[in-house]
C-alpha cells in the first residue's frame, strides 16, 4: 500500500533578512538547467563560438554606450573590459580543456570568478561583480539563443499575487527588476551578500542556504509558503493556508496606528516601505503611517524619474495617493550607500561613494530635483496631509543646516503652503551626540541602527555577526546621545523590528517604530503587551558584555 503523501513539508535557512511572510512558490529555474547538453565540439570550434558570442555582446554594448552619460559611459566600458579580461580568458580556456561546450564553459568560468571577486578584500572588485556578471551573462544569453533573465522575470510577473521567489540563487540586478516579491528562499546565497542587503533595506524575508536539499526540490510553482524566522513551511495544495485551516477574511476594519500604553504612553506603529504597492496593501487594513520611504528605490526601477521631474512628481504623487487624506509618508531623500550601487545616480565617477550632505553638494542637480518633485507632489496629490522629509547620513549641524536651507529654499519657490515637517537620520555618531544642540531647528529624529550600529562597532554591514546587536558600549552611547531630546524620535532600523528589543528603545524615549510589512502585526501585539512598569535601562547600562546584555533581553 503507497504512503500517503505529505501535506506539508518544512525548510529551514539562515534569515539574512528577518520577517514573517506567505505567499504562493514561483520556482526559478537554475542557469545551468539552460545550458545544452550537447557534447563538446572540438576545443577551437568551442572557443570560435564563444569568441563570435564575445564579439557580439560587445558589440552592443558600444552601441548602447552612445549618447550615455559619463557614468553609464564608464560602467558599460568596464563591461567591455571584463569581456576582454585575461582572468576571464583563461577561466574559459580551463572549462574548455576539461571537455565542456561553449554555453557551459563560460557559465562554469563565471561562477569560479564569482567567488574569485566577491570574496575579494577590494572593495571595487566586490562591488562591481554585479555590473561584470551582468556582462558575462549577456554573452551566455546570445550562445543559448535564449534570454534567462527575461525568462525568470516572466515567470514572477505572471504569478499574480506576491510570490515567494524560490532559486537557486538570485543576482541583485535580476532581483530590481522583477515585481517586488512577499519572500525569498535561497539554497545558496549568503547573509552578506548584495542580495541579502538589498531585501533587508526593502524588508523582504530572506533565507539564504536553505534546506534540506531533498525538499528544497519538492517546491512547485503554485505551493503555499508561510515564512517565519528562519523556518519555512511548504503546503502541497495550491490553495492558500488561510482557505486550508478556516482563518477568517479580513473585516474591512484599518486599525489605526497609535497604540495606547497600560502607563497612559501614545507610540505611533508605521511602516517601511519603498513602493506605492506595499503602502496600499498596508493600507487595507491600518491607517498608513510610513516613517521610512526609500526613494532610492524608485529610481532603481526607473533611473529616467532622477531627470524627468514630470515623471518623478507622477511617481511621488502615486505614492501620496495610496497613502490616502488620513495617512503620512516620511520621505528620505536618497541614499546611495554600497548596497544600492548604480551608476546612475552619478553624473562623475569621482562622486561614487559619497552619502549624505557630501553627495547632496556633489550632486545639487539631482538633489535639488528630488526636493523640487516632493514638494510639487505634494501640491498636486498630497490632499492636504503632512509632507515629512528625511535626510540621511547627517554628521554635523553644517549639514544639516546645508539641508534644511536647500528644504526650505525650494518649498518657497514651489509655493507650497501645507503642513511640512523636516527631520534627520541619526545613523553616524557625531550625529547622535549632536541631537541635542540640533533638536531646536530639527522637527523629528530617526534612528538608523543598521548604520549606527556598524560604525560604533567599526564593523562593515556585509561582515554582520549575531551577537553585534548585544554591544553594551551602543546602548551606553544611545543613552547618552538622546536623555535630553525633546522631539520626536522614531526607530527605523531592523533593531526596530526585533521585539526583544522594544521595551528597551521605549525607555530610551522612542514614541514611533517603523518597520517592515512582514513584522508589522508582530510588533504591534508586543508593544501591546509590553508592561511599563518594568524598567531594564539602567541595570542594561552597568551589563559589560554582550552575553548579559542577550541574556537580558530575551529573558
Amino acid at each position: 500500500m503507497q504512503k500517503a503523501e505529505r501535506r506539508v513539508f518544512y525548510l529551514h535557512g539562515i534569515a539574512a533578512s528577518s520577517g514573517d511572510a506567505s505567499g504562493p512558490a514561483v520556482v526559478l529555474p537554475p542557469v545551468h538547467r539552460f545550458l545544452p547538453e550537447r557534447e563538446s565540439l572540438s576545443v577551437d570550434q568551442e572557443r570560435q563560438l564563444l569568441e563570435k558570442g564575445i564579439e557580439q555582446a560587445l558589440d552592443h554594448l558600444r552601441r548602447f554606450e552612445e549618447g550615455q552619460p559619463e557614468p553609464i559611459r564608464e560602467m558599460l566600458h568596464l563591461q567591455q573590459v571584463f569581456l576582454r579580461d585575461p582572468q576571464l580568458a583563461d577561466e574559459i580556456e580551463i572549462q574548455l580543456a576539461a571537455g565542456y561546450n561553449a554555453p557551459t564553459a563560460l557559465f562554469r568560468a563565471l561562477e569560479v570568478l564569482k567567488k574569485r571577486f566577491t570574496e575579494s578584500a577590494n572593495d571595487f572588485y566586490r562591488q562591481r561583480w554585479v555590473d561584470f556578471e551582468d556582462a558575462g551573462r549577456t554573452v551566455l544569453d546570445i550562445l543559448l539563443g535564449v534570454s534567462y533573465e527575461e525568462t525568470c522575470l516572466e515567470r514572477v510577473r505572471t504569478a499574480g499575487d506576491r510570490p515567494v521567489v524560490v532559486a537557486f540563487d538570485l543576482a541583485p540586478a535580476m532581483y530590481l527588476k522583477m515585481p517586488k516579491p512577499a519572500a525569498i528562499i535561497l539554497r545558496d546565497g549568503g547573509p552578506s551578500g548584495h542580495l541579502a542587503l538589498l531585501a533587508a533595506n526593502q524588508g523582504i524575508p530572506i533565507l539564504v542556504r536553505t534546506g534540506p536539499a531533498a525538499e528544497f526540490e519538492r517546491i512547485s510553482d503554485g505551493n503555499w509558503i508561510e515564512i517565519h524566522g528562519e523556518t519555512g513551511a511548504v503546503y502541497e495544495a495550491r490553495e492558500r493556508m488561510s482557505d486550508v485551516i478556516g482563518a477568517s477574511a479580513p473585516t474591512g476594519v484599518r486599525e489605526d496606528n497609535s497604540i495606547t500604553l497600560a502607563d497612559g504612553r501614545v507610540v505611533r506603529l508605521s511602516l517601511n516601505a519603498d513602493d506605492a504597492e506595499t503602502i496600499r496593501e498596508h493600507g487595507l487594513h491600518h491607517r498608513v503611517s510610513v516613517g521610512l520611504f526609500r526613494t532610492e528605490f524608485l529610481y532603481l526601477r526607473d533611473t529616467s524619474l532622477l531627470f524627468d521631474e514630470k515623471r518623478s512628481v507622477a511617481a511621488y504623487g502615486e505614492v501620496m495617493r495610496a497613502a490616502g487624506q488620513d495617512g503620512s509618508v516620511t520621505f528620505r531623500l536618497l541614499d546611495v550607500d554600497e548596497d544600492k550601487f548604480s551608476a546612475h545616480f552619478f553624473t562623475k565617477p569621482g562622486n561614487r561613494g559619497l552619502r549624505g550632505a557630501d553627495y547632496y553638494r556633489a550632486e545639487p542637480e539631482i538633489f535639488h530635483a528630488q526636493i523640487r518633485s516632493l514638494f510639487q507632489a505634494a501640491i498636486e496629490h498630497g490632499s492636504g496631509a503632512e509632507l515629512r522629509i528625511m535626510a540621511p547620513m547627517m554628521r554635523t549641524p553644517e549639514d544639516w543646516q546645508f539641508v534644511l536651507s536647500a528644504l526650505q529654499a525650494e518649498q518657497e519657490r514651489s509655493g507650497y503652503e501645507g503642513p511640512f515637517r523636516a527631520g534627520m537620520m541619526v545613523e553616524i555618531p557625531s550625529a547622535l551626540f549632536s541631537m541635542e544642540r540640533m533638536q531646536h531647528s530639527v522637527d523629528f529624529f530617526s534612528l538608523g541602527t543598521n548604520d549606527l550600529l556598524r560604525y560604533v562597532i567599526g564593523k562593515s554591514r556585509s561582515q554582520p555577526a549575531p551577537d553585534d546587536l548585544y554591544e553594551p558600549a551602543f546602548y551606553r552611547l544611545l543613552f547618552h546621545g538622546m536623555r535630553r531630546i525633546k522631539r520626536e524620535v522614531s526607530i527605523c532600523g531592523m533593531m526596530g523590528a526585533r521585539v526583544e528589543f522594544l521595551p528597551l528603545f521605549l525607555e530610551l524615549g522612542v514614541t514611533n517604530f517603523s518597520v517592515p510589512l512582514g513584522a508589522y502585526e508582530t510588533v504591534r501585539q508586543r508593544l501591546m503587551s509590553i508592561d511599563p512598569q518594568q524598567r531594564m535601562l539602567r541595570a542594561l547600562l552597568r551589563m559589560q558584555s554582550r552575553a548579559e546584555i542577550r541574556e537580558a533581553l530575551q529573558s
